[in-house]
């Protein structure tokens, strides 16, 4: 795997979108102290794996990746990397992840958990072994040498692959012992051999094909009852049929008598209409005489009611005049009074309130001028003192010069400006008393006024619809006025007469009932000829009816059958239904046997193919059991080639490097079976807490280079980048240019590597620079060096 590029934002001190291009060969990472040097390479394993504890410093969490700068700031990084000549484009945030292959839009994967997957898959590798492997910082390079054996010994084995071996052995051993139980239910499962099952499918079709030929005579004998019961049933549907016609006659024979019941009964009813409207001719001529009679009574009847309403519309308007005048007119007066004095009295409060908030502000300022006469008495009072006690030799608090002889002069000036101000004080307390006696007796001239006031607005409020009330009535007067004025001018000199009017009243009631009885008496007069007519129409529908019913009588005495032929049909309807009944029964009965033994095949049949696919699955648990035993003795056989290879490659690997990083006079160096660095400078033996911290730095360094090559030649890890952090710092300048030409020597094995530094010789011996400064109290920028 090659590094590409890295853009990060929102990220730690990133709080701008930072783009880094990382070259081949050695590259420092180089600035002061806390500008987030540290924090790139971070982001590289962020943008990986995410933030996983064991790549964040401890204490850390994903809530503190996000940049202080802005509270509203959300940590993204994207990285650029390329495997196999195939580039892929990783970008990660809280909340979201994706990575996609040679910039196509279509994700390889676009949730947190598959980008994870993706790159462990792509890259081979674990964040732990990511981090143990390819990634070392200054405090945890010697730290290895400093942990218990037993731990140390646990953390080496699994970069180098022990520990994983260890544990697909034990996952091996518990595949073997489930495959074993699978193995053994699978078997205690087979009911039935597939032989077994075939013999007894054999039998279940034989039976099957004796009960669908029994079904086949049933069905023969079923057909042969149904026949017989469709002729008797044929021959009993003819005699009801006739029955049916009969009753349809006799039916049609009560309609037909009802019908000539009917028509009796109409001819009987015109004649008696007939007979009507000959008394109705007699009767008319007198209605006639009385319609005569009272013909000028309509026109006196509507004389008499126009005076009876200019009557009435007169005594309306004296009522309303009298309403007026005597009442509302006055009301209104009062009314209007009120509203004058209302307003008047209104503009002598608001005056009187204006008075009473000048009196209030002159309250206000007499008191502080009253305060501040108050604090410079004290203040004169308080220097007073002052210049009494620091004497002569004191200075002038204004202008800073020494009393000297003008001292007694600056006594009395501060107790005649004290004096001063209690005058000002004394003079300023009586105006603040004045103009608060002041304001008390305005603001109580205001409250009997407001009462004052608050009653005429009440009696005002119990008058405000009289406006209202005196413009309706004038309205109204003048509405009676004008329907005086419309009345005819015939009738203005004649009296009402209220008793001519009542009998006007009831002669012209009598008039419209003789009316009425006219009409009616006159239609039921002209309509004799036709009921004459009709007359002669009813007989002669009586007569038809009658020939009708005498026909009908017939036809019934003809088609209807005798109860004895009926009963003897329905006998032998009832004997062959009961026939078809059992042979229908016999051939259910056959159906269900038929079906039974159908059930019965394909039973058979099932557990025929239950059988071969539980010897199938015996014969594939077989298989498996074998399988887990060959993965346990393969993993067993590859534990026991990397546990004899591990130790003696990776002091091969030391030795080759020892005097060139570390110096001539260290003879030898090695690793116990836990682990433990051992070296010879010269003087024996020792472990590593033996020598200084700088040469515990570099014989750590090659410890971890090692297990890196070790990884990459033992798993085939294709990464091919090293990052060192920070492991410059407790070096002299001769082990740092050797720790330098050191990791120009292992560069065959990494394409990149970046290092971590604030030390500037070291910088001048690196490939490439990426300098990250600060520009703000929480924020940094990054570029790369040209």
């Amino acid at each position: 795997m090659r590094l590409i590029a890295l853009t990060v934002a929102g990220y730690r001190q990133f709080l701008a979108p930072a783009m880094i291009l990382i070259p081949s060969g050695l590259t420092g990472v180089c600035g002061p102290n806390g500008v987030g040097k540290s924090k790139l390479i971070e982001a590289i394993g962020y943008a990986l794996y995410g933030p996983r504890p064991r790549l964040l410093p401890l204490g850390d969490r994903a809530a503190d990746l996000a940049s202080r700068a802005d509270p509203r700031a959300i940590p993204e990084v994207k990285l650029v990397i390329e495997i196999h000549g195939q580039r892929y484009d990783i970008v990660r945030s809280p909340k979201e992840a994706s990575i996609h292959l040679n910039g196509t839009p279509e994700p390889l994967a676009n949730t947190v958990r598959g980008v994870n997957q993706k790159v462990i898959e792509l890259l081979q590798l674990t964040s732990e072994a990511f981090r143990g492997t390819f990634v070392a910082r200054q405090n945890e390079i010697a730290g290895l040498q400093s942990l218990r054996p037993e731990e140390r010994q646990r953390i080496v084995n699994r970069l180098i692959g022990i520990t994983q071996v260890e544990q697909a052995i034990k996952l091996a051993q518990e595949l073997k012992s489930t495959r074993n139980k699978q193995y053994e239910h699978t078997l205690a499962g087979l009911r039935l051999s597939s032989a077994t099952a075939t013999e007894q499918l054999d039998v279940a079709r034989v039976r099957y094909s004796e009960m669908i030929a029994l079904q086949d005579k049933r069905k023969v004998e079923l057909d042969t009852a149904t026949e017989h019961t469709k002729m008797i049933a044929e021959q009993l549907l003819v005699l009801k049929e006739r029955q049916q016609q009969a009753d349809a006659y006799t039916r049609q024979l009560e309609a037909i008598e009802k019908h000539y019941t009917s028509a009796q009964e109409f001819v009987q009813e015109i004649q008696r209409q007939l007979v009507a409207a000959t008394n109705a001719a007699s009767n008319l001529a007198q209605i006639d005489a009385i319609i005569a009679e009272t013909d000028h009574v309509p026109l006196a009847l509507k004389q008499h009611t126009i005076l009876e309403q200019r009557e009435s519309l007169w005594q309306q308007y004296r009522r309303y005049e009298t309403k007026l005048n005597q009442q509302l007119l006055p009301e209104l007066h009062r009314h209007n009074d009120l509203e004058r004095e209302i307003a008047v009295e209104e503009e002598i409060i608001r005056a009187l309130e204006g008075a009473a908030a000048t009196y209030k502000a002159e309250v206000t300022q007499a008191e502080n001028q009253a305060n501040q006469a108050q604090a410079s008495a004290s203040h004169y009072k308080e220097r007073h003192k002052t210049v009494e006690r620091i004497g002569p030799k004191g200075s002038c608090e204004v202008c800073g010069q020494v009393f000297g002889d003008g001292f007694e002069q600056a006594l009395y000036t501060y107790l005649a400006a004290a004096a001063a101000a209690q005058d000002q004080l004394r003079v300023a307390s009586e105006d603040a008393v004045k103009a608060r006696e002041h304001e008390q007796i305005v603001r109580r001239d205001v409250q009997q006024r407001r009462q004052v006031q608050s009653e005429r607005i009440q009696a005002f409020r119990g008058l405000s619809t009289i406006p209202g009330e005196v413009k309706t009535l004038r309205a109204a007067l003048e509405d009676l006025h004008i329907q005086l004025e419309t009345l005819p001018t015939s009738l203005h000199e004649i009296l009402y007469d209220k008793t001519a009017h009542e009998t006007l009243r009831k002669a012209a009631e009598q008039r419209v009932m003789a009316e009425q009885q006219a009409v009616h008496l006159r239609r039921i007069a002209t309509e004799a000829p036709v009921l004459r007519l009709r007359m002669d129409e009813a007989d002669a529908k009586a007569t038809e009816l009658n020939a009708k019913c005498e026909e009908l009588r017939t036809s019934i005495n003809r088609i209807q059958p005798s109860q004895k032929d009926i009963d003897e049909v329905t006998v032998l309807d009832a004997a062959a239904k009961n026939t078809q009944k059992s042979a229908e029964q016999h051939f259910l009965t056959a159906g269900e046997n038929a079906a039974v033994a159908l059930e019965r095949v394909q039973r058979a049949e099932e557990a025929l193919e239950e059988a071969i696919a539980q010897e199938q699955k015996i014969t594939a648990a077989q298989r498996f059991v074998f399988v887990a035993d060959q993965t346990e003795t393969t993993l067993r056989r590859l534990l026991a080639e990397i546990a004899a290879e591990a130790r003696p490659r990776l002091v091969e690997l030391m030795e080759s490097w020892l005097h060139s990083l570390i110096g001539p006079r260290f003879r030898m160096v090695d690793l116990t079976e836990d682990y433990q660095l051992i070296a010879d400078n010269g003087s024996g033996a020792h472990t590593i807490s033996h020598f200084s911290g700088g040469e515990q730095t570099l014989l750590a360094i090659m410890l971890r280079v090692a297990i890196s090559i070790f990884c990459r030649e033992r798993a085939g890890f294709d990464t091919s980048f090293l990052i060192l952090d920070e492991v410059f710092g407790n070096q002299d300048a001769e082990h740092r240019a050797m720790l330098v030409q050191f990791l120009e020597e292992i560069k065959i094995h990494y394409h990149q590597i970046l290092i971590v530094n604030h030390i500037e010789d070291v910088t001048g011996m690196l490939d490439s620079i990426i300098d990250v400064r600060r520009t703000g109290p929480n924020t940094s920028m990054v570029e790369l060096r040209v």
